[in-house]
């Protein structure tokens, strides 16, 4: 009889233990505060949805998504692990936008998605400028994509630190823009981090992006990084990308950076913990105020390759194993102690390495020369008068000019022509289009030929130029910034066997007529 009364339950338990085996699947979970059905009582349905991201958190396993509905959120504090990526987004076509921000602390498997940073007028942190958008401290395997950080862009006074990361551990931020804003994206005692295709415009203090005593690896790539526009109040260096004190093993490449203070800098005396293995590869550089278009002091291991400083050079100061090759360089250079400079172009002076070459590189259009405002002479400069040593030799009446006034005007590519030259000074019309006369130092004077089109630089290589070379597959460049691989040009030899010296010099491969490509 015992056998007819076991068998049941034998049945029963297994059942329930396939049950308890069988992995819950993972859930989207909707929260749209503003539909007449919304309620924490729900389940999170799409008919039924939560009201608050906050519930939205708390009934989340590992795995799920949470989509958000348009609405004002406001600021959320992560700090869970979750085994599989929890996921934060958008829900189709909406704009969900964080108003108070997003901190993740000692959390893990994050991710979010499509999201808007900003403030309003109830949360705008007045008097706290360093207030994050986004937090992330004492983290692993967090993703940021697809996301919007800003200010107000009609105030001329930022608020917002766009990313503040610290003691964090695989960190990818992607696919997001920033403008408007007060501090840039920051990487402090943080390792395996990826700064990827960001575009950074417009804000107030420091640094686009910053790293801070971090062993690595950083990867910054595919990034544009300008302040050229009505920038509002500045103060300290507002600069593209910097290290302060130390940081290792880092990778910046393919970025497009232009219009601030310095484009690379990483400063310092080296003497203790010192910088260690950064390269710099297929980056365009241009119209920075400080003479640092890409500068790293005090490291050991600098691999400069296939960029394009068409205004200034690169400066390796104390540091070893430094290897400048196959760049396009704006200013002379001179021969380093431990350092392998060859195979550049140099627009001026002469060569250093024995492949080098003097002369034009024939970039598809470009100022003839750049000249700067006589900073000691800012007073008496106008908006069509501008002070110029040695005018006289470098300009002349008929010249058509560019004007950039860095106090907070974007670059406007308007041809100005020169109408009276002095010793040292020139007379422009029309006049610069600010309402004063300019105030901040810097002031840029490009040159430009007298049958320009356009004075909107682009920066790619003409067919003819002397900075082409035919690609080896065997040299490994990978992409240039517009994507494109290196590729054998029929009409151009290799100057090289096997393991060629070097390929096209610069940020860009040779695009041909009609392909196009940014500037």
């Amino acid at each position: 009889m015992s056998r007819h009364f076991l068998f049941p339950s034998l049945v029963l338990a297994v059942c329930i233990a396939a049950c308890l085996a069988v992995p819950i699947s993972a859930a989207d979970i909707v929260v749209d505060p503003k539909a007449p059905a919304a309620s924490d009582a729900n389940p999170g349905s799409a008919d039924k949805p939560l009201k608050t991201i906050g519930k939205a958190l708390d009934i989340a396993r590992p795995g799920d998504t949470i989509l958000l509905a348009a609405a004002d959120y406001p600021s959320v504090v992560i700090s869970r692990t979750y085994e599989k990526p929890l996921t934060i987004r958008a829900a189709k076509d909406a704009r969900p936008v964080m108003v108070g921000g997003v901190a993740i602390r000692q959390a893990s498997g994050v991710r979010l998605s499509g999201l808007t940073f900003t403030w309003r007028p109830g949360t705008r942190p007045v008097g706290k400028p360093m207030t994050p958008f986004i937090e992330i401290a004492s983290c692993t395997d967090v993703e940021i994509s697809d996301c919007e950080i800003y200010d107000d862009p009609s105030l001329t006074t930022w608020l917002g630190w766009a990313c503040s990361m610290g003691d964090s551990d695989g960190v990818t931020i992607c696919d997001t823009k920033a403008h408007h804003f007060y501090f840039g994206f920051s990487a402090y005692r943080s390792k395996n981090v990826v700064f990827r295709n960001l575009d950074i415009q417009m804000w107030s203090y420091e640094d686009g992006i910053r790293v801070t005593e971090c062993e690595g690896p950083i990867l910054i790539e595919k990034c544009h990084i300008t302040n050229s526009g009505i920038a509002g109040a500045k103060g300290g260096h507002v600069d593209g990308i910097q290290s302060v004190y130390w940081s290792r093993n880092v990778t910046i490449r393919n970025c497009w950076i232009h219009g601030l203070g310095q484009g690379i800098g990483a400063f310092g005396d080296g003497q203790t913990n010192r910088r260690a293995n950064w390269r710099v590869e297929g980056c365009l550089i241009y119209d920075t105020y400080a003479p640092h278009a890409c500068s790293i002091y005090g490291c050991d291991g600098v691999v400069l390759v296939n960029n394009t400083f068409p205004q200034n050079r690169p400066f390796t100061p104390g540091s070893t194993g430094v290897v400048i090759k196959n760049n396009i360089i704006g200013l002379p250079m001179t021969a380093q102690e431990d350092a392998i400079i060859d195979y550049n172009l140099m627009l001026s002076g002469s060569k250093v390495g024995e492949h080098d070459i003097v002369g034009d590189p024939k970039f598809v259009n470009a100022p003839l020369s750049v000249l700067r405002n006589d900073a000691s002479k800012i007073a008496q400069t106008t908006r069509s008068k501008f002070f110029i040593s040695g005018a006289s030799g470098r300009l002349a009446v008929g010249d058509i000019v560019e004007i950039y006034n860095t106090d907070g005007s974007a670059r406007d590519a308007t041809p100005r022509k020169v109408t009276a030259v002095g010793s040292d000074w020139i007379e422009v019309d029309p006049p610069i289009p600010n309402e004063v006369d300019p105030v901040f130092k810097t002031i840029f004077i490009y040159k430009w030929p007298a049958d320009a089109r356009t004075l909107v630089p682009d920066y790619h290589l003409k067919a003819d130029s002397p900075a082409v070379d035919s690609a080896d597959g065997s040299v490994r460049r990978g992409r240039d910034m517009d994507g494109r691989e290196p590729t054998d040009i029929a009409t151009v030899a290799n100057r090289g066997a096997g393991e060629v010296n070097y390929l096209d010099r610069g940020a860009f491969e040779y695009v041909p007529a009609g392909q196009g490509g940014r500037p």
